[in-house]
């Protein structure tokens, strides 16, 4: 397991592949990061918070997964912009809306339809989608109105989004 390796050692099996957090959002500029959070329980939530906040990143990362995390971080950082990541068609509780303060839910991609982008809208959250990898799943997306792709496949996004964007 990851949690398993010291740094060194992650470094040395991925030839100095994988930054810190730290590296990552000072390599990142000015660049706006989704940084995910599976997991995440009150410790490691606070120490990422707290490296967010000493890179001077806070305005400009949004944290992303379920509402055990995500509650995590609204604790550590009550302006925190949060993606709720949600994996039902049944809509999130009202209560963990309400102590959550999403401004994002975040749907696993199959579950979308245009319907249920326009609700989610209509009730003034952005509307993101993960993890889309195929060009019809990018184009389906792009037909009913997500904010955000999460993908792995960002050259075949950008192709789509470029195809897809009024001429």
């Amino acid at each position: 397991a990851l949690s398993d390796l010291t740094l060194e050692q992650v470094r040395d099996l991925t030839y100095d592949g994988v930054p810190t957090l730290r590296e990552a959002l000072i390599a990142a500029g000015p660049r706006r990061l989704m940084i995910d959070l599976p997991g995440g329980d009150e410790s490691s939530v606070r120490t990422v918070v707290g490296i967010v906040r000493e890179c001077g990143a806070s305005e400009r990362v949004v944290y992303c997964a379920g509402g055990v995390a995500m509650l995590h971080v609204r604790a550590a950082d009550p302006s925190a912009e949060i993606a709720l990541t949600w994996t039902s068609l049944a809509p999130p509780r009202a209560a963990l809306l309400g102590a959550v303060r999403p401004r994002w839910l975040n749907y696993r991609f199959g579950l979308l339809s245009r319907a249920l982008v326009d609700k989610v809208h209509k009730d003034g959250y952005l509307v993101s989608a993960w993890t889309a990898d195929t060009r019809r799943s990018m184009r389906k997306l792009i037909a009913h109105g997500v904010d955000s792709i999460t993908t792995n496949r960002v050259d075949a996004l950008v192709a789509e989004l470029r195809r897809s964007a009024p001429r």
